[in-house]
Parts: C-alpha cells; sequence; structure tokens
C-alpha cells in the first residue's frame, strides 16, 4: 500500500472511530440538557462550545433571523467557532480556523495579507486587486470587498461562522463558494479586563488585552481592545545554495545582497460603543485600526527540489545562472527581501430595534485600505521578476444594508432588505521582468508600468420566506437581485521608454460595464424529532464581472463575464447519546457557469471566462462526550471537482489550438484542492479542585495530494500534521502549551512555472507558502 494511501486510511479510520463510537454510546449514556432551543446565551453556548459538551447549543446568525437559530436547525452547512473555542483549540487566525473546518483553506497569496480563501473546491489563486472573491468575508456585517487586509487575527472575536455553498442571498454580493464571518466581541455591563502574551518557537510575540465596561449602567457600555505581534518568521534569507561559473553569471558569485529573516510586525486597535437609549433599541459602533509593516509575502518562497519530488522537475537555473538552490526546507535566497506597508481601517455602525412584530438592521460600513510594497516574485537571487518600490494599492468602502426580520407567527417568518455599497481602488504597479521569461534568449530587464482607478456600486434587495405549514416541516424561499455597475480608467502594464522607468506609457482607457443578476433560493427541512433534522436545498449564487488589473494591452482589459453557479445540497443534523454526541452530515452537487479563470504564464495574468465546471462531495462534522471529561471532535469532507469545459488554456505547450486544448483541459485537475480532508482531536479535562482544571489535547489534520498549478505540474503531496497542548486554569490564570505540525512536515500552498529561454524544457519552478512546526506557550488573564 502507497504512502499516500495508508495516510488517508489513517485519517478515515480517526474519523471513522469518533462516529461509531457516537452511536454505540448511544445506549448508555445519560440523558443531558434539551437541545434545540432557538435562543441561548453568547456565553453559555461559548462555554458549551468549548467543553466539548454537544448537548448545549450555538446560537448562530447565519440565517439573520429575528432572534438568531440553532446550529441544528439550520437548513445550511455551517461551522460555528464562539470564542472560547478559539481560545481552548489555539486557533489564533483565520488560516488555523481553516484548519479545522471541512473542506475549507484560508490561506494567504504571495503578496501580504490578500486572502485566498477556498471552500468546496472553489476560490482565488493570486493577487488580482479587482477580482471578486468566491469567498466572501463579513466582519460584524460589513462584507471586505478589498481582499488585501483579512488574514485576521481571532484575538478579539465573539465568534467565527463558516457557510458553504452558495451564499450571496443573504450574506452580501458575490459568496459563490461560501462566507467567513468574523464578529468582534461586544462590552456588557460587566467589568471586563483581559490580558494576554504569547510566545512561539519561530520567533513569534504576541501581546494583547482588552478593558470592557459599562460608563452608565445599562445605557453607554464602551470597550478597547488592543493587540500587537511580532515574528522573525520561519524562513531565512540566508544567501544559501551553491553557485559555479556560467552564461548568465560568468564570476560563479552569488549576486544578492546579504541575508535576513523575513519579518512581520503587526499593531491593532479595536475601540467599541455600544448604546441603549430604550429597551428596545441597540446603537453600536465598532472601530479598528491596523498596521502591518515587514517584509516578504506569506513567508517567502521556496525552490521545488525541497518539497522532495520522487521524479525530478526540468530546470536550467544551473546550466543558465549556475545556481542551484539548497536543500534547506526554510532557507531561500533572495535578491529583494520585499517589503510591505500595509494600514487598513474600519468603521461599523450597527443599529438594531425591536418594534415588537420583528426587529429593524441597519449596518452601515466605511473601510480603507493602503497597501506599499516590493517582492522578489521569481523566488532567486537573480533579477528575472521583481516588484520594486513605487507599488501601492489604496481603496476606499462605503457600505450600507438595512432588513427587517419577525418572527410573524408560529407559521411564517421572513427577512427582506436592501444592500448598497460603493468600493473605489486605486492602483500603480512597477515590475521587472526579464526577457527570459518571455522566451528570449537575452538577460536583459524590462521594466514595466501601470495604474487604474476602478468605482464600482453595488445595488441590491433581497429577501427570505420560511413557511410551516404542519408543525416540524418548514418551507423557506429567497432570492437576491443585484444591479452591479463599474468603470475603470486604465493605463495597461507596458514596457517603459528608458531603463528606470522613466518614458513609461501614460495613454488611459476607461471601460464601463454593467451586471444584472437574480438568484433564488429554495429548501426544505423536517425536524424529525427534537434532536435530528433532515434538509435539502437549490440554491444559485453570482459573482460579478471583473476587469484585469493586470492586463498588458487594451484587449486584455475585459471585462469577463460574471460567473454562476446552481447548488444542489441535502443534509442532516442529529444530536444522539442523550445529548452527549453531535454528527452533522451535507452532501452537494454545484455546478459552476461561465467560470472566472485568472492564469498565469511567464509572469502574465490572464482573466476570462474558462467555462463550466462540476464539483460534488459530502462534509461530516462530529463531536462527542462520552464520559465526562473527554472530548473527540472530528471532521471529514470529499469534494471531486471536474473542468465540463475549459477555453483558452495552452494545455500541451505548443499554442492555444481551440479544437484540442479544451479536451486536454478537461483532464486537468483543480489546482490547490485536495479531495480529501480531515480534522481529528481528542483533549480530557482533569478537574482539581475548586474551579482548578487541567486539559491535555492532541488533533491531526490531514489533506490529499494537490496540484499547486492550473498546468498540474506541481503536485504537492498528500499532508499530515499533529498538535498538541496542555491547558492549565487556575480561577482568573491560565496557561497553555501548545505546539502546531510537531512532526515537522513541509508543504507548499501554490506555486508556478517560470520559463527561462526557448525550448518547452527551459523552465524552473517556485513555491511558496506552508507553515513550519510551533511550539509556544500563551499566559492568560481574564476579569
Amino acid at each position: 500500500m502507497s504512502r499516500a494511501r495508508i495516510r488517508l486510511t489513517i485519517a478515515l479510520l480517526s474519523t471513522a472511530t469518533m462516529f461509531t463510537a457516537s452511536a454505540a454510546w448511544g445506549q448508555t449514556a445519560p440523558d443531558a440538557a434539551t437541545v434545540g432551543k432557538t435562543e441561548a446565551s453568547a456565553s453559555a453556548s461559548a462555554s458549551a462550545s468549548a467543553s466539548g459538551e454537544p448537548d448545549q447549543d450555538i446560537v448562530v446568525t447565519a440565517t439573520k433571523s429575528a432572534r438568531g437559530e440553532s446550529l441544528q436547525r439550520v437548513a445550511i452547512a455551517v461551522s460555528a467557532l464562539p470564542a472560547e473555542t478559539l481560545r481552548a483549540q489555539s486557533l489564533n487566525n483565520i488560516r488555523d480556523v481553516g484548519n479545522v473546518t471541512p473542506g475549507v483553506k484560508l490561506d494567504e497569496a504571495v503578496f501580504a495579507s490578500f486572502a485566498n480563501f477556498m471552500i468546496r473546491g472553489q476560490g482565488l489563486d493570486g493577487s488580482l486587486f479587482t477580482i471578486e472573491p468566491t469567498v466572501s468575508v463579513v466582519v460584524d456585517g460589513m462584507v471586505h470587498e478589498n481582499l488585501l487586509g483579512n488574514i485576521l487575527d481571532t484575538y478579539d472575536v465573539e465568534s467565527v461562522e463558516v457557510l458553504r455553498g452558495p451564499q450571496g442571498i443573504l450574506q452580501g454580493r458575490n459568496a459563490t463558494g461560501g462566507v467567513v464571518s468574523f464578529r468582534t466581541r461586544r462590552p456588557t455591563d460587566k467589568l471586563q479586563i483581559e490580558g494576554n502574551v504569547l510566545a512561539g518557537s519561530v520567533g513569534r510575540y504576541v501581546v494583547s488585552g482588552l478593558v470592557a465596561g459599562p460608563i452608565v449602567p445599562d445605557i453607554l457600555l464602551a470597550k478597547l481592545s488592543v493587540y500587537h505581534t511580532y515574528t522573525n518568521g520561519a524562513f531565512k534569507d540566508n544567501n544559501s545554495g551553491t553557485f559555479r561559473p556560467a552564461l548568465y553569471n560568468p564570476s560563479g558569485t552569488d549576486p544578492s545582497p546579504t541575508g535576513d529573516l523575513i519579518r512581520a510586525n503587526i499593531w491593532s486597535v479595536r475601540p467599541t460603543i455600544v448604546l441603549k437609549p430604550a429597551s428596545n433599541l441597540s446603537i453600536t459602533v465598532l472601530g479598528e485600526y491596523s498596521k502591518q509593516t515587514g517584509n516578504g509575502g506569506p513567508g517567502g518562497r521556496i525552490a521545488t527540489p525541497q518539497l522532495g519530488y520522487s521524479v525530478a522537475l526540468p530546470s536550467n537555473l544551473p546550466q543558465l545562472f549556475g545556481y542551484t538552490p539548497a536543500s534547506g526546507k526554510f532557507n531561500v535566497n533572495l535578491d529583494n527581501i520585499g517589503a510591505v506597508d500595509l494600514a487598513t481601517g474600519r468603521i461599523v455602525g450597527e443599529v438594531t430595534w425591536d418594534v415588537g412584530p420583528g426587529v429593524f438592521t441597519s449596518i452601515t460600513g466605511w473601510r480603507k485600505v493602503d497597501f506599499q510594497g516590493t517582492s522578489d516574485s521569481d523566488g532567486t537571487p537573480f533579477a528575472l521578476l521583481q516588484f520594486p518600490k513605487g507599488n501601492r494599492t489604496r481603496s476606499t468602502q462605503f457600505s450600507e444594508e438595512v432588513r427587517f426580520a419577525s418572527d410573524f407567527s408560529d407559521v411564517i417568518r421572513f427577512v427582506v432588505g436592501g444592500y448598497y455599497s460603493k468600493l473605489s481602488i486605486n492602483t500603480v504597479e512597477y515590475r521587472n521582468t526579464n526577457l527570459l521569461l518571455t522566451g528570449s534568449a537575452t538577460n536583459s530587464l524590462l521594466y514595466q508600468f501601470g495604474r487604474f482607478r476602478q468605482d464600482g456600486t453595488s445595488k441590491a434587495i433581497f429577501y427570505n420566506v420560511d413557511v410551516e405549514p404542519i408543525k416540524g416541516f418548514t418551507l423557506s424561499h429567497g432570492g437576491r437581485y443585484t444591479d452591479d455597475e463599474k468603470q475603470i480608467n486604465m493605463v495597461p502594464i507596458s514596457v517603459c521608454g528608458t531603463a528606470g522607468f522613466i518614458n513609461c506609457p501614460n495613454t488611459s482607457t476607461l471601460r464601463s460595464a454593467n451586471f444584472h443578476n437574480f438568484s433564488p433560493r429554495f429548501a426544505a427541512q423536517y425536524q424529525v424529532d427534537p434532536r435530528t433534522m433532515i434538509y435539502a436545498s437549490y440554491t444559485e449564487g453570482y459573482r460579478s464581472g471583473v476587469f484585469n488589473s493586470r492586463a498588458t494591452s487594451v484587449a486584455a482589459i475585459g471585462p469577463a463575464q460574471p460567473e454562476t453557479v446552481r447548488s444542489f445540497e441535502a443534509g442532516i443534523k442529529t444530536t444522539l447519546a442523550g445529548g452527549r454526541a453531535r454528527i452533522n452530515l451535507a452532501a452537494f452537487s454545484e455546478t459552476y457557469i461561465d467560470m472566472q479563470r485568472t492564469i498565469s504564464v511567464n509572469g502574465i495574468q490572464t482573466l476570462g471566462n474558462a467555462g463550466r465546471a462540476r464539483l460534488q462531495g459530502f462534509e461530516l462534522e462530529t463531536t462527542f462526550r462520552p464520559v465526562d471529561g473527554l472530548t473527540l471532535n472530528g471532521n471529514l469532507s470529499y469534494i471531486k471537482p471536474r473542468f465540463l469545459e475549459f477555453f483558452g488554456l495552452d494545455v500541451d505547450g505548443n499554442g492555444y489550438n481551440p479544437s484540442v486544448d479544451p479536451g486536454l483541459a478537461k483532464n486537468l485537475r483543480f489546482n490547490r484542492v485536495s479531495e480529501w480532508n480531515s480534522y481529528a482531536a481528542i483533549a480530557y479535562t482533569f478537574r482539581l479542585g475548586g474551579e482548578d482544571k487541567l486539559t491535555i489535547g492532541a488533533n491531526h489534520v490531514y489533506r490529499s495530494s494537490q496540484f499547486l498549478d492550473t498546468l498540474n505540474e506541481l503536485r504537492q503531496p498528500a499532508v499530515n500534521m499533529f498538535g498538541a497542548n496542555i491547558r492549565y486554569v487556575h480561577g482568573q490564570w491560565s496557561v497553555n502549551v501548545f505546539g502546531k505540525n510537531l512532526t515537522k512536515v513541509y508543504f507548499a500552498d501554490g506555486g508556478t512555472r517560470l520559463l527561462f529561454g526557448p525550448g518547452p524544457n527551459n523552465r524552473a519552478y517556485y513555491v511558496y507558502g506552508g507553515e513550519p512546526r510551533e511550539v509556544g506557550v500563551e499566559l492568560r488573564f481574564k476579569y
């Protein structure tokens, strides 16, 4: 049996064991508190989830209902992680959340803090600033339309909800793949003081704290939280590798400057004010300012040989430059270590007015992003593809959502609302591209320049109606009509007349487009008994048309037309063993039409509608508490994506042939998608007397093999990662010793091919991402 199959078998058995055990214990476990209630306090939900007690309810806001709904009674595949769960399992950032959620990857692109999120095999691969996401990031009800600045930490989060499948009807624009929703913690009438210090083995230090409580009891509440993290990073630009005289490096020396660690430094401040002028009226203002500085992207670039492929991939770096990369897993050699300067600010105003029959909600959001950065995108000590100084992206977003949700009667519930957003993006881009990347035999730099300003507005109306004609049986129908308008004024990326970015082109092209869409949803659910619900749904989704902000000609500006999806989903949510076990299972089939695809070839990104694709699979989530103190958690997901049509891709490398390449493209697997993913965790809590307790836990993350690039040339083998933690709680103090990726599994998140010189075998590859082993300790105080 191959290693990959052995690892897959281990992952399947770890989850199946939990499933089987829950059924066995169903005959003997004592009854627990009744589940299925439609309301619960946030603190009760959080503590229940943290202790792993599935007999306690978790309230989610996924359907934007008037009062919130039980996780187990929502006809949507959704994972909810309250704050205490995030703390107990050391889920400190959005990537950690992706590791424990079925069918989800929440990674970072080559550009620092640019979200490349995937749910059910659909997501982004790259950093095109005008691209629309397939996975929406929603923070305190506001959709973050600019994907920069979305690699978020969870230090001041009340809950994280991950919704899988098309969610654009109620959760904001786009969201054909799903939604990741963050809710910031609100102050209460009780004084709260918290402090947190974390030190990790990769040179990571985190300090955070908050003060919250009443200013005027029952009327005015406030909170201020501060967060700071500094990391040296796992990657070291240590001038590694070997050199010898060659065609384009006759001296055989290292031309790059002295190396350094790839660092990151982040500060964040979040003030919150809650005003309650009446018992049925609440006004909340949430602010945030965050500043990130450092260098590099999501950890640096690494050479293909470090992945340990069984078959050597062709690379002519030694022949052309005399350079052979080092075998060290986190050693790189860059001629430009890069720089990041990212500032984000947001203000969200939330007004809720309970008028008895229903609740009016208004969410007003403003967000600004200012990014400046340099990057060595070829991952070598030579000048091949770089983004030098001067690159800058700024954006401003304003949005408003107003809705009314009502539990109109015991039979009818509904929500209806409207949405408006305006986003302006300004970008100036400089790049150095070596002629070798274009197939030339000349080792010479092209100085390229481009800029654009895009203004876009989105207007929508949406609704959802639930009718319960028979007790326990509910029929739902919802819909969203969207009108998107976009205008771009662009100078395509072109070669400057003189080296050093002098005499660059400055002729701009103005393009505008308007897109319309209506997406419906139909669902039926049946409450078989107080602990079991089954459901089925049909949902359509929409992703707005988009211009290509990295176009190298007027013809390539676009736009690409909207992408749509038709999704069928069926599932069951059940609580067994007297409330000690919870099992949620969802199966789906999704068909994408006019699928948008960004393809990078020789440093040039092309964007268009590639064709159609079908994605099918299932997701299983389990929680089991066989005896007091022992908790088992697990999930398993399977996704089978297939292209039905794929136009515009030169698959065989002989130039695009519409009679040959589309047929070959149908055999390609989706890049950055593992068909099998699983997560398994075990924790046991010892009661030591009084409020003291000790929890020992371990977890395992499995991802089957995946291709990193569109052409399926870079294959990442299956990944098994193990983690563990020991957490001691003494009254208001706690200390947590944790380890992640303890077996030091090395992997990459993305990669692509660079061509050098003429001929099909003259090529080299670079990959990026992955996470190292980290061992750390976290001290927390809570009053």
